[in-house]
């Protein structure tokens, strides 16, 4: 059995990093799509409605 050598250690693990990390950063994406529908008390669609989304951790709203 031949034993595995340092560098080669070291590049698979380089390779593993190299091709593994655009999915790591995809996985921290800071977009989304928020759709709906707004309705008044009756159930009637209200058109031009305007929505406000409010992060309570920050208290930022868009």
């Amino acid at each position: 059995m031949k034993a595995v050598s340092l560098p080669s250690v070291g590049i698979w693990f380089f390779l593993a990093i190299f091709f593994l990390s655009p999915a790591l950063v995809w996985a921290f994406d800071t977009t989304g799509t928020i759709t709906g529908i707004v309705n008044d008390s009756e159930g009637a669609a209200i058109g031009g409605a305007r929505v406000v989304v409010r992060n309570t951790g920050t208290n930022l709203t868009r």
